[in-house]
């Protein structure tokens, strides 16, 4: 799925991993406000799918997933396949972690977002990553 053009000259282009369809599209409105464009995947297994068929600036990746694989297991494979080395991936959650589990969940992660995701911190991390 593409969001729709806004008129801003894509930057970017970002894989949204999220199995609500109305987050993914407000995240995915929220990317293009930025200058990016977004591909959507419902599940780990089609992420590395859709990142294997057109390979993203950024990832973010939600940890709580249908099916066998979790975030955490998306962001272990994505990043032990020598095509996504160096792609940056962000982890979103909605699940209210203790501080230890969120620095636990940065070993596997560039950065971890806590839904609801803010504008701010989303423009700091692009901005920081040179994305816009």
């Amino acid at each position: 799925m593409k969001t729709q053009d806004t008129g801003v000259a894509r930057r970017f282009n970002a894989l949204v991993i999220e199995d609500n369809r109305d987050f993914a599209k407000l995240f995915c409105d929220l990317l293009a406000v930025l200058g990016g464009s977004a591909e959507i995947a419902s599940s780990a297994q089609a992420g590395i799918e859709k990142a294997a068929a057109m390979p993203p600036d950024i990832v973010f990746c939600d940890i709580g997933l249908p099916g066998d694989k979790d975030g955490v297991d998306f962001a272990r494979e994505f990043r032990q396949d020598g095509r996504f080395g160096k792609i940056p991936v962000i982890a979103v959650t909605g699940l209210n972690y203790a501080a230890g589990r969120i620095n636990d969940l940065r070993a596997d992660f560039h950065d971890v977002f806590e839904k609801p995701i803010k504008f701010g911190q989303l423009f700091r991390v692009l901005r920081n990553l040179q994305l816009c």
